[in-house]
């Protein structure tokens, strides 16, 4: 078998739980996240409920697509793409502003935004564009299920620890000092 195909499924894997959690614990508190949009102070009061809805779509998509996968797996992964960058860019921007507020990705939260997160889309930004490049050029149809299993175990504990980066990196920093 090849790499390829056991990266492109992990890449598949991760990219629609990912999105499946986010969208989730967004929806259990979608005001909670249109108040979020409001607190990063980028867009005009109008537009933050549309965005928050159009996010929100915007992710229940990327699950559709990962979990349908085939000839759309590709538009997945772009669409993935452009809506963590676009989140990064605004995390980035409460950054330089210095706005105090909390990141609400997945779900509510009093924790601020950090540099972490930041951090934490990056990756993920690297596994939505290795997907990408590697749909172009792997095929996961001759995995089988201990191999869907085995991918999606390992996706599970990338996901989940990837999600809980800043706060594994604030215990271990604290219990350092």
């Amino acid at each position: 078998m090849n790499i390829s195909a056991y990266m492109l499924a992990f890449c598949q894997v991760v990219t629609g739980l990912l999105f499946l959690i986010s969208s989730i614990s967004k929806l259990r508190d979608v005001y909670g996240f249109i108040g979020t949009i409001h607190r990063f102070r980028l867009v005009n009061q109008y537009f933050e409920r549309p965005i928050a809805f159009a996010f929100l779509a915007g992710e229940l998509l990327v699950v559709i697509l990962m979990v349908v996968g085939g000839s759309i797996l590709a538009w997945g992964f772009l669409l993935a793409t452009f809506l963590l960058i676009l989140f990064s860019g605004a995390l980035v921007s409460v950054l330089i502003r210095r706005i105090q507020t909390s990141c609400n990705c997945f779900g509510s939260s009093q924790k601020q935004v950090t540099r972490y997160d930041i951090v934490r889309n990056a990756v993920f930004v690297l596994c939505t564009g290795t997907g990408f490049f590697l749909v172009q050029n792997a095929n996961t149809s001759g995995l089988g299920i201990l191999d869907w299993s085995l991918v999606g175990l390992v996706s599970v504990l990338f996901v989940v620890i990837l999600i809980q980066s800043g706060e594994i990196i604030q215990f271990l920093s604290a219990s350092n000092q």
